[in-house]
């Protein structure tokens, strides 16, 4: 026996139509009022941008790792020294 959906406003169990596409929403009024909800929340793009943010960190820390590895093995080239550091000099301690 197949699962009845929920409708996702309201969490009722309803019975879906026999043909077309499985709804989401039980009616047109909690598929609307759905909708409204989702608009009045202003930090749905904060959200977003969060989840993206944490993509590319996943991302970049997954390159930085097989880099390591490519070097390790000889595949890559080893990457170059840093820079010595620049000190800061005040006047009159040029020749210390």
């Amino acid at each position: 026996m197949a699962k009845r959906p929920r409708c996702q406003y309201c969490k009722k169990a309803f019975t879906p139509p026999r043909r077309g596409r499985p709804p989401a929403y039980c009616c047109d009024s909690h598929r609307q009022l759905a909708y409204q909800r989702r608009r009045a929340r202003g930090d749905m793009p904060s959200l977003l941008l969060g989840r993206d943010i944490e993509d590319i960190r996943t991302k970049a820390g997954v390159e930085r790792a097989v880099v390591d590895v490519l070097r390790r093995y000889g595949i890559l080239p080893p990457a170059p020294k840093p820079a010595p550091r620049l000190k800061i000099v005040k006047d009159g301690d040029e020749g210390a």
